[in-house]
């Protein structure tokens, strides 16, 4: 099994040993590789993104213009004391990068539509509205 963490670093090894048992080494990278937009900030949204974080996605971007004050019952993501004036990607983001710190995160502060609002140098190769 050593041999096949040539790519991945030794802490990227150590955190996702479950995952390279199941599916391997090609799909664990491909997964490191990728690169999500989870647009909104919903309970399904947090669920989606901690799970997607957790399984080794390599860069997520969080479209979510709603105040942490205003943020919707199930996004367990943003903490309560969670400043109330900003807005819900960054907290999101901290949770996230405390469940897994091997992830990258990129916050979109507009939702403007399908991919509009990211700021550069994503490059976004999925997008789920939900």
């Amino acid at each position: 099994m050593a041999a096949d963490h040539e790519q991945l670093t030794d802490d990227q090894a150590a955190v996702y040993d479950r995952q390279l048992r199941v599916w391997g080494l090609e799909v664990q990278n491909r997964l490191t590789a990728a690169k999500i937009l989870i647009a909104g900030g919903c309970g399904l949204s947090a669920e989606v993104a901690k799970n997607i974080v957790l399984a080794g996605v390599g860069h997520v971007a969080i479209a979510d213009d709603t105040p942490c004050s205003s943020a919707p019952f199930g996004n367990f993501l943003v903490a309560a004391d969670a400043d109330p004036s900003s807005s819900g990607p960054k907290p999101s983001a901290r949770t996230l990068q405390a469940m897994n710190p091997l992830f990258r995160w990129f916050g979109a502060r507009q939702r403007q539509g399908a991919g509009q609002g990211v700021q550069q140098p994503q490059q976004v190769s999925s997008l789920a509205s939900l």
